[in-house]
């Protein structure tokens, strides 16, 4: 079975089908990804079905049903996920994807230039804080005391979103709520013969809106 195959077989078995131009550009993104990985190490999976599952629609899936913003920040994005799918998922969007790892930004550009998205993409290093967007996106793994570090980069209005699981909801809202943040209906999803998962959210307010008080942004 080819990537492609599986990766059309697993979004139906998942209740979606994908669109033609996304099913190319993931299989063209996949193909780098597995030559790159070669001697670059930038991912465990790379089985055809496995990758499809766990990488490109564990992205694909809350991405797709999450309305595009004008712009998006992706902190910590590897080998492109989520960024590189969140700029398949919304063609109007601009992204800056943060990678300090040199050879995975330079995989990211390529990537970008590969799949078609290179004029809506910025790939950066290292020095995240002059970063702003409407939305901020995390699949990378941050511990509860490390993720205040996303709350800057989100404009006002803005929101974070946080790839991760049911159970963390109330943890994910008390926290976001010590910076300032409120919390919002988090984006249930399920990958066929994967758990359920959700991207956790929390959006902050316009300035002005409310009086904010005390949150690590502001000390």
């Amino acid at each position: 079975m080819t990537f492609i195959e599986a990766l059309r077989g697993a979004a139906h078995a998942s209740g979606t089908e994908l669109p033609e131009p996304v099913l190319e550009a993931c299989a063209a993104h996949y193909a780098m990804l597995c030559a790159w990985n070669q001697t670059h190490n930038l991912t465990r999976i790379v089985d055809p079905a496995d990758a499809a599952r766990r990488h490109y629609l564990d992205c694909l899936l809350p991405l797709l049903a999450w309305p595009a913003p004008a712009s998006f920040v992706d902190v910590g994005s590897g080998a492109g996920f989520p960024g590189l799918m969140a700029a398949l998922a919304w063609p109007t969007s601009h992204g800056v994807l943060i990678e300090p790892a040199r050879k995975r930004a330079s995989f990211l550009a390529l990537a970008a230039a590969e799949i078609g998205v290179q004029r809506r993409i910025e790939v950066v290093g290292a020095g995240t804080g002059q970063h702003k967007a409407e939305r901020v996106l995390s699949r990378a793994t941050f511990s509860a005391g490390k993720r205040y570090q996303l709350a800057p980069m989100a404009a006002s209005p803005g929101e974070v979103g946080l790839w991760g699981l049911p159970h963390e909801v109330t943890t994910w809202e008390a926290e976001a709520a010590t910076w300032g943040f409120s919390g919002l209906a988090p984006l249930h999803y399920r990958v066929s013969g994967l758990e359920e998962r959700c991207v956790l959210r929390a959006s902050r307010p316009k300035l002005g809106d409310v009086s904010r008080g005390t949150s690590r942004d502001d000390q």
